[in-house]
């Protein structure tokens, strides 16, 4: 090998690196996906009462992971505590729309979830799952 390829190849791998690829052969290439579930309806509404919808990515077929980049909850009723989870991690915050950054990998059989609780009305709450699957 010439002194020129060990650079170029060598180039390469440090933008790979660099720009967060990941060189592992067990994870699918990383692209977007954006699933969601709603539950409801509102009342008398011919609409959702609370959707969660979820950004995903890569998947790892090695460990049975998928890579969760965001969730979002959403919901009617103004002035409401939303909540997000999954088996790593936990948010929560009041409006009727809240985008987190999750950025971690979850398991295959696990849930990502959103809901609302509508404090001060006997605290009713509606809970929206989706499933990761690898």
């Amino acid at each position: 090998m010439k002194h020129g390829s060990r650079i170029t190849l060598a180039g390469l791998v440090f933008v790979a690196l660099t720009m967060g690829f990941d060189l592992s052969t067990s994870a699918s290439p990383a692209g977007a996906d954006n699933v969601g579930q709603c539950v409801g309806p509102f009342w008398g509404y011919l609409t959702q009462s609370v959707c969660v919808h979820v950004v995903t990515g890569a998947k790892n077929y090695g460990n049975h992971t998928e890579w969760v980049a965001s969730v979002e909850v959403d919901e009617f009723y103004p002035y409401t505590l939303l909540e997000a989870w999954g088996s790593n991690f936990y948010f929560q915050g009041y409006g009727t729309a809240r985008i987190w950054s999750v950025n971690r990998w979850e398991p295959s059989g696990s849930g990502v979830c959103g809901a609302y609780v509508v404090i001060g009305s006997n605290n009713v709450r509606e809970i929206a799952c989706i499933s990761i699957k690898v």
